[in-house]
């Protein structure tokens, strides 16, 4: 899933959400900032996928946290919840989460608390239809979908 939004830093303070994200300024003028997400899709099993991906171009530790406070540029891996609440597959993912602290979960409520951090649309690709569908929904601001099926009110195929 791929989500993107631009907004003002006046909006930004208004976020608990997102409150790390902080107002650039270049000679003392305040600017807009760019507040990106990007969220790479994984499957439960994918472990060496994401440790690929990790070392290849995903920044990680210091250098993660440093792109999001300076650039507003969030990377995260984005996976649901297995059917079975708080089984393996969900421990195993939550003990990855706790070493590299890069996923974001529950699409939904993701999508739901940038809208009230000040996003005006939300990009959702290669996500169940189900799941397309519950975000658009659920929100009041735009939501284009990729490959997602026919739920979004925008549609790239």
């Amino acid at each position: 899933m791929e989500l993107a939004a631009t907004r003002s830093s006046q909006e930004m303070r208004r976020s608990d959400e997102f409150t790390h994200i902080s107002e650039l300024t270049h000679e003392g003028l305040p600017r807009k900032k760019a507040f990106i997400v990007i969220g790479i899709n994984t499957a439960f099993s994918s472990r060496k996928r994401r440790d690929s991906i990790r070392q290849t171009w995903m920044p990680q530790g210091e250098r993660l946290l440093q792109l999001e406070q300076e650039k507003g540029i969030i990377i995260r891996f984005m996976i649901g919840h297995s059917a079975t609440s708080n089984n393996i597959l969900d421990r195993a993912i939550d003990s990855e989460d706790s070493q590299h602290k890069d996923f974001l979960r529950l699409v939904v409520e993701f999508a739901m608390a940038l809208q009230e951090a000040g996003c005006f649309f939300v990009v959702l690709e290669c996500v169940l239809a189900l799941v397309a569908a519950a975000a658009t929904f659920a929100l009041r601001i735009l939501t284009i979908g990729i490959g997602v099926g026919p739920f979004c009110i925008g549609q790239v195929n």
